[in-house]
């Protein structure tokens, strides 16, 4: 089993409480169809980062490297 299928089988099983069982050094984002909710979330020391921007048409990017959203955002800030 891959870690993003752990991650996906902790969220379905404790819901957002799965945050708080990883540990380590990760960012990642994972889309529930069910709620059309996007969840981002990173490591509890910052060690990974995680960045959001916007495009100019009202789009969310999300990514672990700012380069990969720079040229498409308006707006993007670090969380």
């Amino acid at each position: 089993m891959s870690d993003c299928e752990v991650i996906s089988h902790l969220y379905e099983e404790q819901g957002l409480d799965f945050v708080n069982l990883l540990d380590g050094m990760f960012a990642c984002a994972l889309y529930d169809k069910e709620t059309e909710r996007l969840i981002a979330f990173r490591d509890h020391v910052g060690i990974c980062s995680l960045y959001i921007g916007w495009g100019a048409s009202g789009e969310v990017w999300i990514s672990s490297e700012l380069k990969a959203i720079h040229d498409q955002c308006a707006m993007f800030q670090t969380f």
